[in-house]
């Protein structure tokens, strides 16, 4: 049987004791949040890898809208080309003089 004294030395000061019922033997009293650095290092691995993902979704969420929003806009530029021919002719000719003048 030890007394609190020496179960303090063995265990730690951070263990409380207890008397039994019959006041003859000491039992130990954990505190409840007793974490190593093992487990704080698994759970910034995991808030890390969290955070990660959620970052990585958003951004791939805000560059699927950018991309649809340029794609409708290219569309409409599609459809009024195609629908009139002359002013496609008229681009392309324009465009075509100012290349040859920056030769």
């Amino acid at each position: 049987m030890l007394c609190a004294a020496h179960a303090t030395a063995l265990c730690g000061p951070s263990t409380t004791f207890r008397l039994n019922s019959n006041c003859t033997n000491y039992t130990t009293v954990r505190p409840h949040f007793r974490f190593t650095i093992r487990d704080l290092l698994w759970l910034t691995l995991v808030v890390a890898l969290a955070l990660g993902w959620s970052l990585e979704h958003r951004e791939r969420q805000h560059r699927d809208k950018l991309f649809g929003i340029q794609k409708g806009r290219l569309d409409a530029i599609r459809s009024v080309l195609e629908r009139n021919p002359d002013v496609t002719a008229t681009l392309l000719h324009s465009s075509q003089g100012a290349f040859d003048q920056s030769k």
